[in-house]
């Protein structure tokens, strides 16, 4: 679970980091601005995601946590941040559904 830093100039939030979220400049998550996802693009603005974007590495680029290539994941090439995942999914980018259920159902 992560949550890019910056989110609460562009919506309200709640405190950074909370639900144990880890805090992330947003271009380890995603490879520019233009690969946020719309709800979130519209909600900051282009100048926002210019400046929050404008030390990223180009590095960056393939390694991006939600756009990294499952293949490269494979071949043991690794996000750029590693963030928790939710309990139905496991994997290096949280890429591979697992089946969850609850023992009282």
């Amino acid at each position: 679970k992560c949550e890019w830093r910056g989110a609460g100039q562009a919506f309200e939030w709640r405190d950074p980091g909370w639900g144990r979220f880890q805090v992330v400049e947003p271009w380890r998550l995603w490879a520019d601005p233009n690969s946020t996802p719309p709800h979130l693009a519209a909600a900051a603005g282009p100048a926002l995601l210019a400046r929050l974007w404008a030390d990223a590495p180009p590095s960056a680029r393939s390694r991006a946590y939600c756009e990294i290539d499952e293949a490269d994941l494979l071949g043991g090439k690794a996000p750029l941040v590693s963030c928790s995942c939710y309990e139905d999914r496991v994997g290096g980018a949280c890429q591979v559904p697992v089946r969850s259920f609850c023992l009282n159902q």
